[in-house]
């Protein structure tokens, strides 16, 4: 498996909507939210996720916030105290994938000189 950036918003959209019913925070997780917490504060988005025959298994979205005061960092879900980890296909265990998407959390960290990295909403220890 291989954590690829997912462009494609109404392929995430719908994952999350199938994937996460009577779930609040995945409305903080759609492109109408990150595509406005982008623009608005100006914060690049990543979304990686994991396909496998084109289908989507897992789903991480990470924002990288520039900051000379509080130093460069990634956080899952910005403005939002939870609800920003790994989503994953109904069925699918959450701790298959964390490892891959962390591997590639580290390897964008180096590249963007990223001082840490915040996750949020994680409700179950791996």
């Amino acid at each position: 498996m291989e954590v690829i950036f997912c462009e494609d918003f109404k392929k995430i959209d719908s994952f999350l909507l199938k994937n996460t019913p009577g779930d609040f925070y995945r409305y903080f997780r759609l492109s109408k939210w990150t595509n406005f917490i982008s623009a608005f504060f100006n914060f690049k988005f990543f979304s990686l996720a994991i396909e496998e025959n084109n289908e989507l298994l897992a789903f991480f979205p990470v924002f990288l916030i520039k900051s000379k005061i509080f130093k460069n960092h990634f956080i899952s879900i910005p403005f939002c105290g939870c609800g920003g980890g790994i989503i994953v296909k109904k069925g699918s265990n959450p701790g298959d994938f964390i490892s891959i998407f962390l591997d590639k959390i580290k390897e964008l960290a180096k590249e963007k000189k990223v001082e840490f990295i915040q996750i949020r909403g994680v409700e179950e220890k791996y």
